[in-house]
């Protein structure tokens, strides 16, 4: 068979997909008497069933329901003999298991008004359940005392339903008579059709599988399905048609209408003796079998060929009702119908598509899940009820090298795509969806797997309404994936809908088809509205109005934007290595949050450039740029520049000018103007002659005035507490880096103990050095001293509780220092296997390491001061003492700073000045000072700030305040769950009490707006509508944003999740329909609905006097898996007048 016969024959064979949900006409709508129904929900288009956990549930399948008369109502039974009614457990009302006595089991039928004979199903009488009094609505699956757009219902009776369906149904030419020799059939359901899976005892809309019909006697079978076992009749729970049966457990008879080919498909001959179905003719009714013989004859057998011959026919029913809506839906989402798809994304399973199997894959935009397809395959999904037009199919495609894959719709193809180019020029996906030619950079997913995918696309039209085909074919060897599947409406021939993306294009009347290519990843994506890619994500660098919602660059490309706009968050991706030195220029403002710190020119003298740091970054300005830890991004959001400062650039510069300078390592260099510095870099201007300038980092201190404070240092002794203070690292002992228990240097220390060894010498000896000693560290959370010890490569850990390699000999260096050196009787870490070893602080290749190490030797020193192993000891009283003036001297300056910006932009500062110039000021003296610079350096910013033109002064005094680097830093109290591999730099608190804080210093006295955007969540989805639409929403709202002061205390209520949410569907995952309203379920969801604007309604105002405030939320009150959301922090200044309002 060639492969083009091939493909058409599978495309016909894999059936249609049926976004089921069966649209009948209002003139089927019975009115409500006794006798038997399916009950339809008007709203979803499917039937009420019984499950058989006594649930409730909507299905495409019909299910018998008999309505009695009782009362002044009716009860509704089930197939089974059960009963619908209310109830409750675990916040359901509605129950499938009543008894025919039941109270709560009768409901009246109430029009709605809207439509002829469509009814609210509600009880008759009042109940209360879960402390919950009045009448109850049957809402869908689920009761409440108040109606939804789900209590609207029909009853249809059995011989309406029949003529729909004999309309609707595969007609009996394409159907095979009784079987007269073993066959092989798909099972069909005329009735709801659909096709049974008798390896499940499922029904789906298209044929999964076909059945084993196998003839043993006159009329009599056996049916297996795929898994080799049979149809079978057992009892459990109320099911009795089972899948799992032996070959000779249950033979089966088929009886009906020859004429239509429709049969009763039935079996008194069976081995199953419970009491419940013994001595009875029990009838496939669906997925479930009844001793009741069915009104209709119902099923059908379909041959393979048949079934082919019928999808070849153009016999397919279309619904000019679904047509409309899909064609209705298609114009409310501007073309974008890939909502019409089942699992375009495949992230929860692979229904509705045939030709391969769903798998955990690297995707171009991380982990995810994909449909893999093998060589001469055809991946296919049909869609029923499209309406005519043109069609454009857009898929990420991957596959082994030598594979092509050609995308199809409505049977045109696309341009094959050639997989295993492995090529750097090769254009690929990088992890915003845009096809760009690939670069260790530019946002590409690195991982092997992730580094071909690609966009395969196709474009057909449908010349008439009907079933639209979507496939995708893999030629060649080797498999391909496919993932993210999109499909737009571009057209009808009179209107266009979805469009290809240009600048400026109009998203608010056309959807953007999702195939973006750019040759930059930093290329900025202009358009009326919000183009969306994968998954409904927003696509990054997407300017919209002079705003980007998420801006992100990439280091190694240029940015070049024509104007200025703003980024609600900006993210920069450059990896920096820990403790080296780079020049960081971007054109946003960097987060305060960011780790590291950043600096820039303070003085220069002689050979050496001094630096400062720089309290706050400015967008467009060049920093010097160090940390302890490796970085690879930088954050923040505002007003992005489009031109840099003089001497930076966002763009890459062959030739820097002659003379300036550009740095290498931790030197500037003059260049001769042969140099070059790549995009977001910096070349310096400087008054110097010299040709290298080292750069300091510890800035210059005005000696004249305050003086770095040194410990007073006393004598080596043992058995007294002490601090241990290593003179050339200036910094104490403490404990820190891996697990938080490592031996390190910090500026504040472990309290510790010198504690003899039992061969050790005695105290006085120990003061002219030589002592063998172990050193305790004091544990505050135990309240007990602990150990410190050697283990693997000479690392030291303070934990221990009885170590073994725990010994130190005390040798004397110069003045009141020492060397500690391991020792025996240790049995590894000695003088003996370590001879001349050392403990101290190795900064070779990184000087702004901290932890500390056991094995180093003077003779491998790789230069001068890179080992430094000098210790001192001061009592706890010195230690104390220190602190207070070292807290004082970083005060001072502090101080200083503040005062050099003031002096540059003219501000009074003579009497601030006089205090930092008295080296006897106090802490408290210099800390006013520092307030009252503030407060001059924002008059020129907040001095006209009032309640009509409030200032934002949230990034000059809240840390994080929008979690930008996706951590909590700057927050005390509870840590809330923080997603950092998704990068959705929000927070969130579940299921738990809380309170999470920040103490900000220096506010102007003056009235403050509070704000934060979240929600709370009062329980899971269920309960939180109930409290919603039982009116006790607002007694439920235990999440409180606070602010307060020493001499108050101001609350609000953090807001509903249906405060302000839409009733429409914002189009993003994670987003479910509660009720009324569409809410977020995921925390990717609350960033989509944030990012729009949504539950911004949280605030608090508050006088302050003395420049201190707390600001905050907690909850101390938890319903079952309740959920709060926060984001963007905001505070305001009103000025010293009080607001009306």
């Amino acid at each position: 068979m060639n492969k083009k016969s091939f493909v058409l024959i599978v495309m016909a064979l894999l059936g249609l997909y049926r976004a089921w949900a069966e649209t009948l006409p209002p003139e089927c709508f019975a009115e409500p008497a006794p006798g038997t129904y399916y009950l339809y929900n008007v709203k979803q288009q499917k039937y009420l069933t019984r499950l058989s956990n006594n649930f409730p549930e909507l299905s495409p399948t019909i299910a018998e329901i008999t309505l009695k008369q009782r009362a002044s109502g009716y009860t509704l039974m089930f197939a089974d003999g059960k009963y619908l009614k209310t109830g409750f457990w675990n916040n359901q009302y509605l129950w499938t298991d009543g008894n025919a006595t039941d109270s709560e089991a009768v409901w009246t039928f109430e029009p709605t008004g809207a439509q002829e004979h469509v009814y609210r199903l509600r009880r008759s009488s009042q109940d209360t359940w879960n402390g919950t009094s009045g009448i109850f609505y049957a809402n869908g699956t689920n009761a409440a005392i108040a109606p939804t757009e789900d209590c609207q219902w029909a009853l249809i009776s059995q011989d309406s339903y029949a003529k729909i369906a004999r309309q609707r149904t595969i007609p009996d030419k394409y159907r095979s008579e009784t079987p007269v020799t073993t066959g092989q059939y798909y099972l069909y359901d005329v009735l709801s059709r659909q096709f049974l899976n008798t390896a499940t005892c499922s029904l789906s809309c298209e044929p999964d599988a076909t059945s084993t019909i196998t003839r043993v006697g006159e009329n009599q079978f056996l049916i297996s399905g795929a898994n080799g076992k049979y149809l079978k009749i057992g009892v459990y729970k109320g099911q009795y048609l089972w899948a799992d049966g032996e070959k000779d457990n249950t033979l089966w008879t088929f009886n009906g209408n020859e004429s239509e080919k429709a049969f009763y498909i039935f079996s008194n001959n069976f081995k199953e003796t419970n009491a419940e179905v013994a001595g009875k003719t029990m009838y496939i009714n669906g997925t479930n079998a009844t001793p009741n013989q069915p009104k209709l004859a119902r099923w059908a057998l379909i041959t393979q060929e048949d079934y082919v011959a019928f999808l070849s026919s153009g016999e397919a029913y279309t619904d000019s009702v679904t047509v409309s809506a899909n064609k209705e839906l298609a114009i409310k989402y501007k073309g974008n119908v890939t909502a019409l798809l089942q699992n375009p994304s495949f992230e929860r399973n692979d229904k509705g598509w045939w030709g391969g199997q769903r798998v955990l894959s690297q995707l171009y935009r991380g982990s995810g899940y994909a449909y893999e397809i093998s060589a001469d395959s055809l991946a296919i999904q049909t869609l029923q009820n499209m309406p005519q037009g043109t069609y454009k199919v857009v898929a990420a495609v991957s596959g082994n090298s030598g594979t092509t894959v050609t995308a199809q719709v409505a049977g045109m193809s696309g341009d094959a795509v050639v997989n295993g180019q492995a090529s750097s020029q090769n254009e690929r996906l990088n992890m915003n969806g845009v096809s760009m030619p690939y670069s260790s950079a530019g946002g590409f997913n690195d991982k092997e797997e992730a580094k071909e995918w690609k966009w395969a696309t196709a474009t057909g039209t449908l010349e008439k309404d009907g079933d639209l085909n979507v496939g995708f074919v893999v030629e060649g060897s080797g498999d391909a994936q496919i993932a993210d599947v999109h499909l737009y409406y571009m057209s009808d021939s009179l209107q266009t809908f979805a469009v290809d993306y240009g600048n400026n294009v109009d998203v608010s009347a056309h959807a953007v088809c999702c195939d973006l290519t750019a040759n930059n990843p930093n290329q900025l994506f202009t358009s009326s509205g919000a183009i969306t890619t994968v998954s409904g994500a927003k696509l990054w660098n997407n300017l919209i109005g002079g705003t980007v919602s998420e801006l992100v660059l990439w280091d190694g490309y240029d940015f070049a934007p024509q104007t200025p706009f703003i980024a609600n968050k900006a993210t920069y991706f450059r990896t920096i290595q820990a403790a080296s030195t780079a020049v960081v220029c971007l054109p946003f403002a960097i987060s305060a949050s960011t780790t590291g710190s950043f600096y820039e020119p303070k003085n220069i003298d002689g050979k050496t450039l001094y630096l400062k740091t720089a309290s706050q970054t400015e967008a467009g300005k060049a920093y010097f740029y160090r940390s302890d830890k490796d970085v690879n991004m930088f954050t923040g959001s505002g007003n992005v520049v489009a031109m840099p400062l003089p001497s930076g650039s966002f763009i890459r510069i062959a030739h820097v000018p002659a003379g300036s300078y550009v740095q290498e390592g931790n030197q500037l260099k003059k260049n001769n103007g042969q140099q070059g510095i790549d995009a977001f870099r910096a070349f310096f201007t400087l008054d110097s002659e010299e040709a290298t300038l080292q750069l300091n980092f510890k800035g210059s201190a005005d000696n004249s005035v305050w003086k770095h404070p040194q410990p007073a240092v006393t004598d080596f002794t043992t058995g007294s507490e002490l601090y241990l203070y290593n003179a050339n690292a200036a910094r104490f002992y403490t404990k820190g880096n891996a697990y938080g228990t490592q031996a390190s240097v910090g500026d504040t220390g472990l309290k510790v103990k010198f504690v003899l060894s039992p061969t050790g010498t005695s105290n006085a000896a120990a003061s002219n050095g030589q002592a063998i000693v172990k050193i305790q560290t004091y544990a505050e959370d135990k309240g007990d001293w602990q150990t410190s010890f050697i283990t693997t490569n000479g690392a030291v850990f303070v934990d221990g509780d009885a170590p073994q390699e725990c010994y130190w000999m005390v040798v004397p260096s110069t003045g009141k220092a020492f060397k500690l050196m391991p020792s025996a009787p240790n049995t590894t870490y000695n003088q003996e296997n370590y001879p001349e070893a050392m403990f101290g602080l190795d900064l070779f290749e990184n000087d702004l390491r901290t932890n500390l190490a056991a094995l180093l030797f003077k003779d491998e020193e790789p230069g001068s001061n890179i080992y430094l192993t000098d210790w001192q000891v001061c009592t706890p009283n010195a230690y104390k003492a220190y602190q207070q003036a070292m807290a004082t001297y970083k005060t001072a300056l502090q101080l200083k700073d503040l005062l050099d910006e003031a002096t540059a932009k003219n501000k009074d500062v003579t009497r601030e000045t006089g205090i930092y110039n008295n080296s006897n000021s106090t802490q408290e003296e210099l800390m006013a000072a520092i307030d009252s610079v503030t407060e001059k350096l924002l008059a020129d910013e907040i001095g006209n700030a009032s309640a009509e033109h409030p200032v934002n002064i949230t990034d000059k005094f809240i840390l994080n305040p929008r979690y930008a680097d996706n951590n909590n830093e700057g927050w005390s109290g509870s840590a809330p769950n923080i997603d950092v591999a998704a990068n959705l730099q929000n927070a969130e608190f579940f299921n738990t009490n809380f309170d999470c804080y920040q103490d900000l210093h220096g506010l102007p006295d003056g009235y403050y707006q509070l704000k934060l955007q979240g929600f709370y969540r009062a329980g899971l989805e269920a309960p939180s509508l109930q409290y919603k639409m039982n009116g006790t929403e607002e007694q439920v709202m235990n999440a409180v944003l606070y602010a307060s002061t020493q001499d108050t205390t101001v609350t609000a209520k953090l807001q509903s999740v249906f405060t302000g949410a839409p009733t429409e569907a914002l189009g993003v995952n994670g987003e479910i329909h509660n009720g009324s309203w569409w809410v977020p379920n995921t925390m990717s969801a609350a960033a989509a609905y944030f990012a729009k604007g949504y539950y911004n309604g949280n605030s608090v105002l508050i006088h302050v006097t003395n420049g201190q405030m707390r600001i905050g939320l907690r909850k101390q009150t938890t319903i079952r898996r309740d959920w709060v959301m926060m984001d963007n922090w905001e505070l305001n200044y009103f000025g010293k007048e009080k607001p009306a309002n």
